[in-house]
């Protein structure tokens, strides 16, 4: 992975901990993290080659800082790297660091073209944003837009919308944040270009300045900006999550590789979903604060299915379903049903119930009995803000393809066959409000992964610690004592394992020690595997709810301790390691990639601290609690 030159934020240290012994200054730590703060330790480097998703500090739905620009600063000469001259350009000049100044002199056009390859999903919005400053003259509407096929959807100008989109958005030079929003037409070789120029009677020079580039993934008329000296890859920054419910942070969130199976997460207009007996009323505001989601509705049908459906190809195993959906103000339905068929249709299917009033599942069951439903493995209801609730469904199916549908319905269409009581079509029509299908492998649903014509990948995250940044505070290898408070990791990868790090060191010899579960819902364990040695506890974890552990070891032994309780030791062992890295959440051989994105913690880590010295096994237990 390409880690050079990204963004450091300032360190600040952490306020609130899990107990006394934590809060007290001089404990004898050398180390402490809290990522409760929102702000990344600056020893801490992150990396995510992806778009991805988080919950932010009011509970809605946003992705994580980016920039896709590469090169953001164009630092270099004229023609910096990552970036191109359009045929034709007459050339750039520099003014000062991170600005490039553009003119023309006749009635052609003079571009520079960020030439990065944006990684795209086909059908969704980007918003590419420039802080443009004019210095003299004329120039057309053009001074922004997208290449490769991507069309304007509209330009803002200060984050107000330029009417007509398009259209005589910018025939004077003007000064401001000027915004695009645009649609992607494919998944790759959408790029974007900067300029003036001149046309029909607007004959004059034209000269602008053009500063602080960015491309971000959705419809956000104006995002931060996040400078990217790298001239190869797109920032995408660490993501502190919330409690979507109580809004209170969570910590940092890692996850591994995951891919959403479901195209067209948010556009059911698609031929990939069938609508029966229903209407679609698209705009409706969204769990990202956006106006994305869509009012599903009956037609005229009566006693029929009202529904929205599809089949989308798995490979038989482990998967999990999520879905947003919210009762409407008014006329709408209260039961959002969703039943999962696999390899037959309707013939075996598993539904849920939930109430979009009180947040509960009502009722589950299989269908008629049928052999070949996929079996139930579990299933939440997740309160979001303004009335959205996640519904999530975990299911070990037996075949391809898998059929899921969201059912207007009667909570008595549980268990439906071929007398379906649904309800009759009335006036008005009666619905509810969808969005952010999700078919992913694994045990629990994960952030969010937009799709379009084709399915999403998001690329595991990595956060390291190296170097000085490590040594100055890790103090030998014969002994010490981690801490760790965290959520428990709730999904096992594409491989199926079900093991998640907490956190990891290592050294060139590959010797490492592990914080680590052993299963997404089962016992913590530390391990010296340069030693093959390990020391597990008796007592379990819960998978997704928040844990404290804590580990001590010696060049003889090791104890560790889970939520206060029994402490485990392993004795006669040899803990020889010397690590020179710190992986958060993962593991890595080298200090630079991650080892297996399978075995990523996928969930939020809060704090972390460490002791030079193995602290006792009481201490542990208080540590914990």
């Amino acid at each position: 992975m390409n880690r050079a030159n990204r963004p450091r934020l300032s360190r600040i240290s952490g306020s609130s901990y899990a107990s006394k012994l934590l809060s007290r200054a001089g404990d004898g730590s050398t180390l402490t993290l809290d990522f409760t703060t929102g702000i990344l330790d600056s020893r801490l480097t992150f990396e995510r080659l992806s778009n991805a998703t988080f919950i932010n500090s009011s509970g809605l739905v946003q992705y994580a800082d980016a920039n896709m620009v590469v090169n953001s600063v164009m630092s270099g000469p004229a023609t910096p790297t990552g970036w191109s001259l359009v045929s034709g350009g007459a050339g750039a000049t520099i003014p000062s660091t991170g600005v490039r100044r553009l003119e023309t002199t006749t009635a052609a056009q003079n571009w520079i073209q960020n030439i990065s390859n944006y990684s795209t999903a086909q059908g969704l919005l980007y918003s590419t944003t420039a802080v443009i400053t004019a210095v003299s003259g004329q120039h057309y509407q053009n001074t922004m837009s997208p290449t490769g096929g991507a069309s304007v959807v509209q330009f803002y100008r200060n984050g107000v919308a330029v009417a007509g989109g398009t259209g005589g958005a910018f025939q004077t030079a003007q000064t401001g944040v000027i915004t695009c929003v645009w649609q992607a037409s494919s998944s790759s070789g959408n790029g974007f270009r900067i300029g003036v120029g001149s046309t029909g009677s607007n004959v004059a020079n034209g000269v602008c300045e053009f500063s602080e580039l960015r491309t971000v993934p959705g419809s956000y008329p104006i995002a931060p900006y996040f400078a990217n000296t790298n001239t190869a890859n797109p920032y995408h920054g660490p993501r502190f999550d919330y409690d979507p419910t109580t809004l209170a942070p969570r910590g940092l969130l890692l996850e591994g590789q995951a891919v959403n199976l479901a195209t067209y997460s948010e556009d059911y207009s698609q031929a990939a979903w069938s609508k029966v007996s229903i209407d679609r009323t698209t705009g409706q505001s969204s769990p990202d604060n956006a106006t994305g989601a869509t009012l599903i509705s009956e037609n005229t049908t009566s006693f029929v299915k009202h529904s929205l459906e599809r089949s989308i190809t798995i490979t038989p195993g482990v998967h999990t379903l999520s879905v947003w959906a919210k009762e409407p103000s008014s006329n709408s339905r209260r039961y959002l049903c969703v039943q999962v068929a696999d390899g037959q249709a309707t013939a075996a299917r598993y539904t849920i119930v939930a109430d979009l009033q009180t947040g509960t599942i009502t009722a589950s069951g299989a269908n008629n009995g049928t052999a070949g439903a996929p079996t139930n493995t579990g299933h939440s209801i997740t309160a979001y803000p303004n009335g959205w609730y996640r519904l999530t469904i975990t299911m070990n199916c037996v075949a391809s393809p898998l059929y899921p549908a969201v059912i207007l319905s009667n909570i008595a269409t549980l268990y439906g066959g071929s007398n379906q009581p649904f309800y009759s079509a009335t006036t008005p029509y009666k619905g509810m409000v969808v969005w952010g299908a999700q078919v992913e492998v694994g045990s629990a649903a994960s952030s969010y992964i937009v799709t379009g014509a084709s399915t999403a990948t998001r690329v595991a995250d990595f956060c390291v610690m190296t170097g000085t940044n490590f040594s100055s505070w890790y103090q030998g290898g014969t002994q010490g004592t981690f801490y760790a408070d965290w959520f428990g990791g709730v999904r096992e990868g594409a491989s199926g394992s079900t093991n998640r790090t907490v956190l990891s060191t290592d050294d060139v010899a590959n010797k490492h020690l592990h914080l680590m579960q052993t299963a997404a819902a089962g016992n913590l364990r530390v391990a010296d595997f340069g030693g093959a040695n390990n020391v597990t506890t008796a007592n379990t974890l819960t998978s997704g709810a928040r844990t404290k552990g804590a580990f001590g070891y010696n060049g003889s032994s090791a104890s560790v301790c889970l939520n206060g309780g029994t402490v485990a030791t392993g004795s006669s062992l040899s803990f020889s390691v010397a690590p020179t890295w710190l992986v958060i959440g993962a593991t890595s051989t080298n200090g630079t990639s991650l080892t297996d994105a399978n075995v990523v913690l996928n969930n939020s880590i809060r704090q972390i601290k460490y002791w030079p010295t193995r602290l006792a096994d009481g201490t542990l237990q208080g540590l914990t609690t």
